[in-house]
């Protein structure tokens, strides 16, 4: 199981925000020191492509996402064990936050982008690299690009 939380900090004029996963380990860029806070809605569109990236090239053995203007980031890598083919680990620095399949892995995206979309629609829209970025994370997760 693995969940991602994002959390707008509404004070901001520039999206910036925090992600935390969750799975038997946990991470978050919140409450760091320095400020580990995000351009959320174009990190979120990194987080989804690189995921995605991983998922949809066979021979990838991994790949990372960095949050834009931050020093959080997440690694996904494919696992080599054969009993495990199949499953991606989500790793943050060495710490390894869960083990998930691909499709676990896609529907806890989708999870937590779709709603948080649409919740921020109208500031996703508001900005053409914002509306560009999540509309192509929406794709690359199967689901409609609008709110």
């Amino acid at each position: 199981m693995i969940v991602f939380e994002f959390l707008l900090d509404e004070g901001h004029a520039h999206g910036l925000g925090h992600m935390t996963v969750r799975g038997p380990g946990e991470v978050s860029s919140q409450g760091r020191t320095p400020d580990a806070s995000m351009m959320l809605f174009l990190s979120i569109g990194e987080l989804v492509s690189a995921a995605h990236r991983l998922m949809t090239t066979p021979n990838l053995p991994a790949a990372r996402f960095d949050a834009l203007d931050s020093s959080f980031g997440l690694r996904f890598e494919r696992s080599r064990e054969r009993k495990k083919q199949g499953q991606v680990a989500v790793i943050h620095g060495t710490t390894t936050i869960a083990v998930v399949s691909q499709d676990e892995l896609r529907e806890a995206l989708v999870a937590s982008v779709v709603p948080f979309t649409r919740k921020h629609w109208r500031t996703i829209a508001s900005d053409p690299a914002v509306l560009d970025s999540m509309r192509s994370a929406l794709r690359d997760l199967g689901q409609p690009g609008s709110g």
